[in-house]
């Protein structure tokens, strides 16, 4: 094989993958309207149009967009009435948010497990986690994957518990043919620049609970209630209500997503078979009956099958071979700030965020050879795995010629 990139060889794709957002003509149109009309708040009709539309999207009845997901699932909790002296479980392997969200209501929240092959909650460290306090559970669906509902919605309604989806990864995933935010009491969607779906920042709530959409309608809109006289407030409510401008551009990204779904589906399953028969690589796994578009490509590294090649030097060989990557990015939460006070064994979230690399979903829009060229770079590094780790070792004993290649800031 070639030399690798990383030591000076031509890397394995040149072309670049897609970047992000991806954007044109249509959220042009979008937007000039919106600035003519001067009508750019919440009282422009796009704004109920596009939560329909999205609602609908995610199989709900009803939908509210929101300043972003953060404040979504902070509005769902207080629209369930959780606040202080509850508390809501949540996995230790997530984006803050999840947790800061139950923190920012008066809640507690209390960290669990989650399983390692789909890095999802682990339903039975659901179950002992409950206690005569716990109000919610809060399920992630990591990378778009809905891991284990089935079984995490039998416990909860055994012990009247409300089942939250954190559902930011999870635009259009579905599981037995129902949808992302559609499972348990409500969905928090996101819609962040990151996200599969985006309007550069806002959030969506999805529910098919007509009492809880109202409820949170209310929260949403300063203590007003639906279709009453917007100059009654009726309790404490925020403003966390999504501009027009950001509805038309979420409008037009909807319609963009809708036909980008079959390839993401597509490049996942090529990269899921080919990559799963790589020894020291192993895909995240997808429940049968289980469709994520895919906000992120998750593989476990084990440096043993690599010649015992650093992780964050693997990512640097990849990226230098024309794939964007990274190390896992959620730092384990019961290693963070306040949550470390909780005395508890996470060895299954540990070994996730110090295992797995992690791949953005732009790239499973890249084009066939593209796709083929991720898999043929990660053989080319195991290849060249050990005489990269050799040179590696010149370079702790400070004689390394690719020092400017590979920076401190590498290693963990």
């Amino acid at each position: 094989m070639n030399t690798l990139a990383l030591l000076g060889g031509t890397p394995t794709i040149e072309t670049p993958f897609p970047q992000w957002p991806i954007f044109g003509k249509s959220e042009q149109e979008a937007i000039l309207p919106i600035l003519n009309s001067g009508q750019w708040d919440k009282d422009n009709p796009i704004v109920k149009n596009i939560e329909q539309e999205f609602a609908h999207f995610q199989g709900c009845k009803y939908g509210l967009v929101v300043t972003n997901g953060t404040h979504s699932l902070e509005i769902i909790l207080r629209g369930l009435g959780i606040g202080y002296g509850d508390e809501v479980i949540v996995p230790d392997y997530t984006f803050v948010a999840t947790a800061s969200a139950v923190i920012m209501v008066g809640a507690k929240p209390i960290l669990v497990d989650v399983c390692s092959q789909t890095m999802t909650l682990d339903p039975a460290e659901f179950e002992k986690a409950i206690s005569p306090k716990t109000k919610a559970v809060m399920v992630v669906h990591l990378g778009g994957i809905i891991g284990h509902i089935d079984d995490i919605l039998r416990i909860a309604k055994k012990y009247e518990i409300s089942v939250i989806e954190d559902a930011a990864h999870a635009h259009g995933s579905t599981i037995k043919g129902k949808l992302a935010g559609s499972l348990g009491i409500a969905g928090s969607f996101s819609f962040q620049t990151s996200k599969t779906l985006t309007s550069g920042e806002g959030g969506a709530i999805v529910t098919n609970n007509k009492k809880l959409f109202e409820k949170c309608w209310t929260l949403v809109n300063c203590g007003r209630k639906l279709e009453k006289s917007s100059g009654k407030y009726y309790e404490a409510g925020s403003n966390c209500r999504m501009t027009a401008f950001q509805a038309a551009i979420l409008s037009s990204q909807l319609k963009r997503f809708k036909t980008q779904i079959p390839q993401r589906l597509y490049n996942i399953k090529i990269l899921d078979d080919a990559l799963s028969q790589i020894e020291g690589i192993t895909p995240q796994y997808r429940p049968i009956e289980n469709n994520a578009p895919g906000y992120l490509y998750i593989f476990y590294y084990d440096t043993k099958a690599f010649n015992n090649l650093h992780r964050r030097l693997f990512v640097e060989a990849l990226k230098a071979e024309g794939i964007p990557s990274s190390i896992s990015a959620f730092p384990p939460l019961h290693q963070t700030g306040i949550f470390k006070k909780q005395e508890l064994k996470f060895p299954n979230t540990e070994q996730i965020a110090s295992k797995t690399v992690w791949i953005p979903h732009p790239v499973l829009l890249g084009n066939q050879q593209q796709i083929e060229g991720i898999i043929k770079a990660i053989q080319k590094i195991q290849d060249h795995s050990k005489k990269l780790n050799s040179m590696t070792n010149t370079l702790v004993l400070g004689k390394a010629a690719i020092q400017k290649k590979i920076e401190s800031k590498f290693w963990e």
